[in-house]
């Protein structure tokens, strides 16, 4: 719920200050907990702001407003499934330690993770600022203007916003929603084991990022933002009618593939409504996307489960 009110300060503050803050709060946990395993005070005390600043998902709307600060709406959703293709480089490489796990201890597995959080924080440094100042919500009026609820009354008095969000909302539902429960189905339905369940990661990780780098700059050639959305949402549905068709491991292996192409609905989406936003709401919008996104996240779990 905090993801309006951190957009918001990156729309009058500046990307750059609130990416940092976002970057560091994230790492911050993992460094307490390598530094003193024994103390778990520091990390949970961090674990706690890490919470309030949207954890890991609080710095994808800082990135989705930096992208659209340096980019005209035309191509946008190009830049978005690159952002989203990056990240899926994370669902290939850790399928593959489990895959080809050598003996290396939790712990050296957890130094290593630490080690990247904190090269995110120097590349956070590193970042120029990408929203001038002549584009920034002014603080003039106080905290009026850094609070978010003013935007978000314009956003959902806007229709194309609000279709947005409701999609976003029902998507991520029902994906959070299976996630809980799909492993239980392969493995009473196959026997799926931690290692079948890793070469599916692997093998999405791999169609996704195919499916946001390669697959979608083409297909925006020849489609709107609309269609690709559409094209995702359908995906999806198939996607998972061919899961309960699937009588055999290779079957549901296929059905994976398929699933790449449902990752074409959030930079679709974040396209759409970057387009919508003016320069000066792009934080506090994708930040307002973002919390629907989270409370469907939650809610999803508790539906299916």
């Amino acid at each position: 719920l905090t993801a309006p009110v951190l957009g918001r300060l990156s729309d009058t503050l500046g990307r750059k200050p609130l990416f940092i803050f976002a970057c560091m709060v994230i790492t911050a946990p993992s460094v307490c907990l390598l530094l003193s395993p024994v103390n778990l005070l520091p990390y949970l005390v961090c674990t706690v702001l890490r919470g309030f600043a949207g954890g890991p998902n609080g710095i994808f709307p800082l990135i989705t407003a930096y992208l659209a600060d340096l980019y005209p709406a035309e191509v946008r959703s190009k830049y978005f499934g690159w952002s989203f293709a990056i990240f899926s480089v994370g669902f290939i490489l850790s399928p593959l330690i489990t895959l080809f796990d050598r003996g290396a201890s939790n712990e050296t597995v957890f130094k290593v993770s630490v080690a990247f959080n904190l090269l995110s924080v120097l590349l956070a440094f590193a970042l120029p600022e990408s929203l001038a100042r002549n584009s920034r919500v002014p603080m003039k009026g106080g905290w009026r203007n850094v609070l978010p609820f003013r935007a978000l009354n314009k956003l959902f008095h806007c229709k194309i916003t609000l279709v947005l969000a409701c999609i976003s909302f029902f998507f991520t539902v029902c994906e959070n929603g299976i996630e809980t429960t799909i492993f239980y189905f392969l493995n009473d339905r196959l026997g799926f084991m931690e290692k079948d369940n890793a070469r599916l990661f692997l093998i999405l990780g791999v169609s996704s990022l195919f499916v946001q780098s390669i697959a979608l700059p083409i297909l925006l050639k020849f489609a709107s933002d609309s269609s690709v959305l559409r094209i995702g949402l359908v995906s999806y549905i198939f996607h998972l009618l061919l899961f309960a068709w699937s009588t055999s491991k290779w079957m549901v292996d296929a059905n994976m593939l398929l699933a790449g192409f449902t990752f074409l609905t959030f930079p679709a989406i974040n396209g759409l409504m970057s387009s919508v936003l003016s320069g000066k709401d792009q934080g506090v919008g994708f930040g307002t996307l973002a919390s629907v996104r989270g409370i469907a996240a939650a809610l999803g779990p508790l539906m299916f489960g």
